[in-house]
C-alpha cells in the first residue's frame, strides 16, 4: 500500500472534495439525490487521481475525464476568487478549452460560469461577515477582498441572495454568537495611568 500525497494535482482536488462532502453530510445539508450524484463524482475523481499517478489519463472514460476537468476548473476558480479580473474567457484559456465548451460543462449546475463565481464569492463573504475576528473590518473591505470591485454591486448581489443587507447579516450572525448589536470592537482595559491620572502640576 502506498500513500498518495494530497498536495497538488488531482489528489488535492479529490481530497478537498471528500472533505467538503463529509462536512455537508455531518451538517445534514445534502438530499438523497445530491448524495447519489456526489457519490458518482467521487468515483470519477478517484479514478482520475489514480490515473494521474500511473500516467494513464487517456484511458479514462469520457465522462470521468469531463468530471475531472470540471473539478480542476472549480479548483482554479476557488484559488483565484480574490482576482476581480477573473473571467470565463481567462478560465477557458487556462484549461485550453473553448469558451462554449466551458459554458456547456456548467449547464448541469443551472448557473452560468459568471454566476458560479459570484456564488462562491458571496459564500466567502458570508463566512467573513460572521467571523468575530473581522468584525471591525468595513463591509466594503471584505467584499473587495473577494473580488467585488464596487460596494453597491456587492450589496445588491448579497441582498438578492440572502434577503438582507450585508450589515444586517453581520449583526444577526454576531448576535447569535453572543456579540451585542452595534458593539464591533473590544474595549481595551485601562492602563494604570488611565485609572489614576496624574494631578495637574502647579507652580
Amino acid at each position: 500500500m502506498r500513500r498518495l500525497p494530497a498536495v497538488t494535482g488531482m489528489n488535492a482536488i479529490f481530497a478537498d472534495f471528500l472533505t467538503s462532502v463529509a462536512t455537508s453530510v455531518q451538517r445534514q445539508e445534502l438530499s438523497e439525490r445530491e448524495t447519489d450524484r456526489l457519490g458518482a463524482v467521487a468515483l470519477d475523481l478517484a479514478a482520475a487521481a489514480l490515473a494521474e499517478q500511473v500516467d494513464a489519463e487517456d484511458q479514462l472514460a469520457p465522462e470521468t475525464r469531463r468530471q475531472a476537468l470540471l473539478a480542476r476548473i472549480e479548483a482554479f476558480i476557488e484559488v483565484n476568487l480574490r482576482d476581480a479580473d477573473l473571467t470565463p474567457a481567462e478560465i477557458a484559456a487556462h484549461h485550453h478549452i473553448s469558451l462554449a465548451y466551458l459554458h456547456r460543462r456548467f449547464q448541469p449546475r443551472e448557473l452560468t460560469v459568471t454566476a458560479w463565481i459570484r456564488h462562491q464569492r458571496l459564500a466567502r463573504c458570508r463566512v467573513d461577515l460572521a467571523d468575530p475576528r473581522l468584525r471591525t473590518r468595513p463591509v466594503h473591505a471584505l467584499a473587495a477582498r473577494w473580488g467585488f470591485r464596487h460596494a453597491s454591486d456587492f450589496s445588491r448581489a448579497f441582498r438578492t441572495a440572502q434577503g438582507v443587507s450585508p450589515s444586517e447579516y453581520r449583526d444577526q450572525a454576531l448576535s447569535e454568537q453572543g456579540w451585542p448589536l452595534g458593539r464591533r470592537t473590544v474595549k481595551e482595559p485601562a492602563t494604570d495611568c488611565q485609572r489614576h491620572p496624574r494631578p495637574p502640576v502647579t507652580s
